[in-house]
């Protein structure tokens, strides 16, 4: 890993918050902040609505991004949305502050839970820029 994508794990590491992007069937970008679950390296789970518009986009069309920003530093990575179906992955996610959106826990038909990968990322820390792979 270079130094710059270390200090770019970093950031994200410890963003509460990202920007999730899909794409909607009109072919346009749809950008939605969100709560970041947790990520495991690059990899990115946040929790959404079985029923909202980003199941049914990342069903139709795989590809995203994602970006968080703190002052003094930006990443954006772009990649693979899929559905995660595995209860124990899920229930791993699972945090309490999700019970205000899905009352059924791990097992509400609402709560999906969807797993980020990326392959490339472009990182703004300091005065440092790149685009690499991942």
């Amino acid at each position: 890993m270079t130094n710059i994508q270390h200090k770019a794990l970093d950031l994200l590491n410890c963003s509460q918050f990202i920007t999730i992007v899909s794409i909607t069937e009109d072919g346009y970008p749809r950008a939605c902040a969100v709560a970041k679950l947790a990520n495991r390296d690059w990899t990115v789970y946040v929790a959404t609505g079985t029923s909202g518009n980003k199941v049914r986009q990342f069903m139709q069309n795989p590809r995203a991004s994602i970006s968080c920003f703190k002052i003094g530093g930006s990443v954006t990575l772009i990649g693979t949305v899929q559905l995660v179906e595995d209860r124990a992955e899920k229930a791993a996610m699972w945090q309490d502050w999700l019970f205000n959106h899905f009352p059924q826990g791990v097992d509400d038909p609402e709560y999906t839970l969807l797993k980020f990968t990326p392959h490339e990322g472009t990182f703004c820390i300091g005065e440092d820029f790149a685009t690499e792979k991942i």
